[in-house]
């Protein structure tokens, strides 16, 4: 099940406007991933002078797979030194190479505000996997928590606050899973998890498809007298599927990655945002001029 992360986010006045930034699939270690385009875009959130955060549905490493770490596990089933030894050696590149590069977010105002184990992560003992002890050192370097979120997916809950009164909004985060070689599998994938999770908003990752739309949904406004005149409630709810930095196809004489061995179209690079309002509502509205939040995604 989804593990759930209550976040508060106290504002004085209205409108009031909060970024949440998704960063995911960065596969680092792998051939094609882009280190530019991940350092490009953690300087472009460094730099939006709006309150923010950061979320990271998974897959920061190119390591194991669930196939992978049943085999490994099988293989040296009898030797746990083995395990430690592997364990230390990860432990030793991630402090080198993955951490240094994703603790400059712990800058923004509410820093990474959560990590979701994928499928791309290392076991490095009985109790600690990779992901794990990232958000541990993050934890520990910036003086700032960096909640693990568990595995594949999560329920992050904002509860924006002010003097005058709150507003929550649920938000439901899933690595994801599947091909996804068309946007068109990608969206039907969002779709099918909305119906079977509620939520005010959406965020997918895996598919290294950069897509954002939104859906209606409409209902009866609950009459609490039988003699109010009957009315129609409508929210709108966004969904994010955010991008990657893998670019696929690299020209060369060796042996090709595997998105060329698997057939697997292009994917664009990059990642998306999703943009939080909060303002009192209109009248028409709302006749008691309530806090309303306003959605919008940026990719």
């Amino acid at each position: 099940m989804p593990w759930y992360k209550i976040y508060q986010i106290p504002f004085q006045s209205q409108p009031y406007e909060f970024h949440l930034h998704g960063l995911c699939d960065l596969q680092i270690g792998n051939e094609t991933t882009s280190l530019s385009t991940i350092n490009h875009r953690i300087n472009k959130i460094l730099a939006d002078p709006c309150d923010s955060g950061i979320i990271i549905p998974g897959d920061i490493e190119d390591e194991d797979r669930p196939s992978t770490r049943r085999i490994r596990r099988s293989a040296f089933a009898d030797r746990s030194e083995v395990w430690y030894r592997d364990a230390q050696k990860h432990m030793a590149w991630l402090d080198k190479e993955v951490i240094p590069l994703l603790l400059p977010l712990q800058k923004t105002k509410y820093g990474i505000m959560g990590i979701i184990a994928g499928h791309h992560w290392t076991q490095l003992s009985n109790v600690l996997n990779s992901v794990e002890y990232m958000c541990m050192e993050l934890t520990r370097l910036s003086k700032k928590e960096v909640p693990y979120l568990g595995q594949m997916s999560s329920y992050m809950d904002l509860r924006f606050q002010t003097p005058s009164g709150s507003l929550q909004k649920m938000i439901h985060v899933e690595h994801g899973q599947g091909g996804g070689t068309t946007e068109a599998s990608t969206v039907n994938k969002l779709l099918r998890t909305a119906k079977g999770s509620d939520a005010d908003a959406f965020i997918r990752a895996h598919d290294c498809q950069v897509i954002a739309w939104k859906s209606p949904r409409m209902s009866p406004k609950r009459l609490k007298d039988p003699s109010q005149q009957p009315d129609m409630l409508s929210r709108t709810i966004p969904f994010l599927n955010l991008g990657s930095a893998t670019r696929g196809y690299v020209m060369s004489r060796g042996e090709p990655s595997y998105v060329e061995n698997a057939g697997l179209s292009p994917k664009t690079m990059g990642w998306g945002t999703m943009k939080f309002e909060i303002r009192k509502a209109f009248a028409d509205e709302d006749s008691h001029r309530n806090l309303k939040c306003d959605i919008w995604i940026e990719i």
